[in-house]
């Protein structure tokens, strides 16, 4: 749950930290979530 995500979240921080530090790469990724776009059916049977 949660609880696993946090401790995942903090050891991965960490090990991006460490891997900058010493120069192995550069922790540089971007990534973009939305969450599904999901039209109301009331909307779509109140135009008919």
């Amino acid at each position: 749950g949660v609880v696993d995500v946090h401790e995942m979240l903090f050891k991965t921080a960490d090990y991006l930290t460490r891997g900058g530090e010493t120069g192995i790469f550069t922790p540089m990724h971007l990534m973009i979530c939305r969450k599904p776009f999901q039209q109301q059916q009331n909307s779509a049977e109140g135009d008919e």
